[in-house]
């Protein structure tokens, strides 16, 4: 099982209980492992047989 490392994607968001959390935000940092089998991508070192996480990223 081969993975893919994403650290530090950042983003700005409104959670919390109290007003104040759901009117200011805060800022939120996300490091991510992805396990995957990238066999295929390897073979042949297309870049369409292997993940794109920019989608990934577009998702957190």
């Amino acid at each position: 099982m081969d993975s893919i490392q994403l650290t530090g994607i950042r983003c700005y968001g409104y959670t919390g209980y109290l007003p104040e959390e759901q009117t200011l935000g805060q800022w939120f940092e996300v490091d991510l492992t992805l396990w995957l089998d990238l066999a295929r991508a390897g073979e042949s070192d297309r870049i369409d047989d292997t993940l794109d996480y920019r989608m990934v990223i577009s998702t957190v």
